[in-house]
């Protein structure tokens, strides 16, 4: 099942507190990946700050419950229930968040995590979720930058619409040497009017002894490239057994049945995934703002 958002984790986290116990932070961080069944992946799965999403959630639902008095820290980085605490429990509740926290006890407004009034005047007021809000402000930060990837992306596609075939062969050659392959110095880009299915060759060492060849075709949307276009390049790959063919365009699947009764190495980029390594190895893009995002250094303060 998906990952519980941090309200849905509220009650059932608050429930394993309800032993009277002092319990330390993310003690209950297995028990409950067992109650919700989540998998290894899921239970791996990181957001920005480099907490995993689940332990992540569960201290955004024990920073809620303390701040509403069902939870106490008696000591650094430990908490255990409080009166209040076993009183909700007792009135055998199928769910808790914070509009119903709110509801049980009005006197929670006198918080900022609970009162948006409060909140505009706190210190940490971008830190605070609003309530209406199901993710994390970590994970808030992960979607608004996920968001930005896609919008810049986009933006980068329509620029590779309107270069010209030549200039898509240029792009492509500076893209691979950007990803390692060879130095722009000894990497060449073939003739535009005979290329007998050669766009371009980098050279993988400075001596040449061992080549790359490029193969950049530039289609309209919608467009594939089929069997008969890997074949002209494969036979045209000539002293060498490993090339790459790049398109705006999409693989038919006769290319791959072909590709695998060959003894060729050859790698296949289409448009979408020519995008993103584009966007990866900063080409067509140049970083606009660096953002240090911080968090709590437990140990500099256990050290103290």
């Amino acid at each position: 099942m998906p990952i519980p958002k941090f309200h849905e984790l509220m009650l059932p986290l608050l429930k394993h507190y309800g032993d009277g116990k002092v319990h330390t932070r993310y003690e209950f961080l297995d028990s409950l990946g067992i109650e919700f069944k989540l998998t290894p992946e899921e239970l791996a799965e990181r957001v920005s700050s480099g907490l995993t999403r689940v332990a992540d959630r569960i201290g955004w639902a024990t920073t809620f419950l303390k701040k509403a008095g069902l939870l106490i820290q008696p000591e650094r980085g430990y908490h255990e229930i409080t009166d209040r605490g076993q009183q909700t429990l007792k009135l055998g509740l199928d769910f808790l968040t914070p509009a119903k926290i709110v509801e049980l006890y009005p006197d929670s407004k006198n918080n900022a995590f609970y009162n948006p009034l409060l909140r505009e005047k706190h210190e940490f007021k971008d830190k605070i979720e609003e309530l209406t809000l199901e993710g994390t402000p970590d994970e808030e930060i992960d979607t608004a930058l996920a968001n930005k990837e896609l919008q810049t992306q986009s933006e980068i596609k329509d620029q590779v619409d309107k270069i010209t075939p030549r200039q898509f062969e240029n792009l492509v050659n500076k893209l691979l040497v950007a990803m390692g392959y060879g130095k722009e110095e000894y990497s060449t880009v073939t003739s535009y009017t005979n290329d007998g299915g050669i766009d371009g060759i980098i050279q993988a060492d400075e001596l040449g002894f061992e080549k790359i060849y490029i193969q950049a075709k530039k289609f309209q949307d919608g467009s594939s490239v089929g069997r008969p276009d890997i074949q002209k390049f494969v036979g045209a790959m000539t002293g060498t057994t490993k090339g790459v063919f790049i398109t705006t365009a999409k693989f038919s699947s006769s290319v791959e049945e072909y590709l695998k009764s060959r003894s060729e190495k050859v790698i296949l980029i289409d448009g979408p995934k020519l995008i993103r390594l584009m966007y990866k190895h900063n080409i067509g893009v140049s970083v606009r703002k660096t953002i240090d995002l911080k968090g709590l250094d437990s140990d500099f303060f256990d050290e103290l």
